[in-house]
C-alpha cells in the first residue's frame, strides 16, 4: 500500500494543506509539517491497531534444529530475527510434512487479508483435528519472540507469524486501503481534536484562520464504534482477524 497517498488524503480530507500545526521539530525548532504529524499517528495509533485486525503474515518451513533453543526453558525457543522485524502477535507451528490430502495443504502465503482470514479459520479447524491426532503437538507463543512447542517430534516445522505491519504500509494489501482509511480518519481527527482544542485561531500562508474542528469531537467514539464492529465480525476468539475485502 502506498502511504505518501494516504498520508495526502488524510491532509485533504482533515483540511490540513494550508494550516500550520501548533508542534516544533525538536532539532530544528520549527513548526512541524502536517504530514509529518500524520505520520506519527499513523506509525503509533493507526497501523498497530489495525495490525491486531489485519495482521502481516509471514510463513517460513525449516528445519526445527535451525531454531534457537532458549536454555532457560525447556522446548522453548527464540523465532528467527528475520521473522520478527516487527512486533509479534501470534504465532502457530505445526510439522511439517509433504501435503497429500488438501485437507492437510494447510498454508499458502497469504498476501491478502482474504487468504489471512481463510489460513487462520484452516489453522483453528486444524487444531480441533490435531487433539484426535496420535502425535499431539501444541504451540505456545510465550512473547518476546520465544514459543514452546510442545511434543514436536519431527524434523521440519512450518512457522506462520501474525505480525504488526511495517510502518512503510508495504506489507499491507492494496485491498485493505478502505478499510485502513476508516480507522486513520478517525485517528487523526481524534488526535487534532485532543490537540487543537484549546486554541482560537492558527496560522495560515494567508493569516489567522478560526479553527472549525467541531466535527471532530465525535471521532473517539465513532472510532470506539467502528473497533467494535470489527470486533464483531472476527474470525477466531483470540486473534481479532477480519475480512475486510
Amino acid at each position: 500500500m502506498n502511504k505518501s497517498r494516504i498520508v495526502s488524503a488524510l491532509k485533504m480530507q482533515n483540511g490540513l494543506y494550508t494550516i500550520t500545526l501548533p508542534f516544533k521539530d525538536p532539532e530544528t525548532g520549527r513548526p512541524q509539517a502536517p504530514e509529518v504529524v500524520i505520520n506519527e499517528v499513523l506509525d503509533t495509533v493507526t497501523t498497530p491497531m489495525y495490525s491486531q485486525f489485519a495482521p502481516w503474515i509471514q510463513e517460513e518451513v525449516m528445519p526445527l534444529k535451525q531454531l534457537r533453543k532458549d536454555d532457560r526453558q525447556k522446548d522453548v525457543y527464540i523465532l528467527p530475527p528475520h521473522l520478527t522485524i516487527t512486533p509479534v502477535i501470534e504465532v502457530y507451528a505445526q510439522p511439517w510434512k509433504p501435503r497429500i490430502n488438501a485437507m492437510y495443504g494447510l498454508m499458502m502465503p497469504a498476501y491478502s487479508i482474504y487468504g489471512t482470514a481463510e489460513a487462520m479459520g484452516t489453522i483453528a479447524e486444524y487444531n480441533m483435528l490435531a487433539s484426535q491426532m496420535r502425535d499431539k503437538f501444541t504451540t505456545i507463543y510465550m512473547g518476546n519472540n520465544r514459543i514452546r512447542l510442545e511434543a514436536f517430534n519431527c524434523r521440519d516445522i512450518e512457522l506462520t507469524i501474525a505480525s504488526e505491519h511495517q510502518e512503510n504500509l508495504e506489507t499491507l494489501p492494496e485491498g485493505n486501503y478502505d478499510s485502513y482509511m476508516q480507522l486513520a480518519t478517525l485517528d487523526v481527527q481524534m488526535f487534532l481534536w485532543n490537540t487543537l482544542k484549546m486554541y482560537n485561531n492558527l496560522p495560515t500562508a494567508f493569516g489567522e484562520v478560526q479553527l472549525k474542528i467541531d466535527q471532530f469531537e465525535q471521532a473517539e467514539a465513532a472510532r470506539n464504534e467502528l473497533l467494535n464492529q470489527w470486533r464483531d465480525t472476527a474470525h477466531l476468539d483470540k486473534m481479532y482477524y477480519v475480512n475486510f475485502v
